[in-house]
């Protein structure tokens, strides 16, 4: 999806792509923050604030913010059945190892944010 596209029943919500991740954005309601309320992440693409998320939101600015994702995200947000998408899910046993604490803060978010992602294709 592209950035901004629509990924809701809700004509709010649009998807917005996750900093530091490729062709993975999150579907969210774009109205949870205004521009000027929106901080920079870190230079790791990280923000330590509970249901926040670093994003690219470029009508905003041109550097990842955080950007409000609240635990009712999913119901204010239910993903759009696609046509003409096909899904494939594999699970295997994995290992993953972080790089500090901010990689697997990350991993962990998305983790915790799959039920809402929208994936890009480019």
């Amino acid at each position: 999806m592209a950035q901004y596209d629509r990924c809701s029943a809700n004509a709010g919500c649009a998807c917005l792509h996750i900093a530091g991740a490729v062709n993975v954005g999150i579907c969210s309601y774009l109205s949870l923050a205004r521009c000027a309320e929106l901080v920079n992440c870190d230079h790791n693409n990280v923000f330590y604030e509970p249901e926040h998320m670093c994003v690219h939101h470029p009508q905003c600015q041109s550097a990842p913010v955080c950007f409000p994702v609240p635990i009712f995200n999913r119901q204010l947000c239910p993903l759009q059945t696609m046509t003409n998408a096909t899904t494939t899910t594999t699970t295997r046993p994995t290992t993953t190892t972080a790089r500090g604490p901010q990689l697997g803060r990350l991993w962990l978010n998305l983790l915790q944010l799959a039920q809402f992602l929208c994936l890009i294709k480019r």
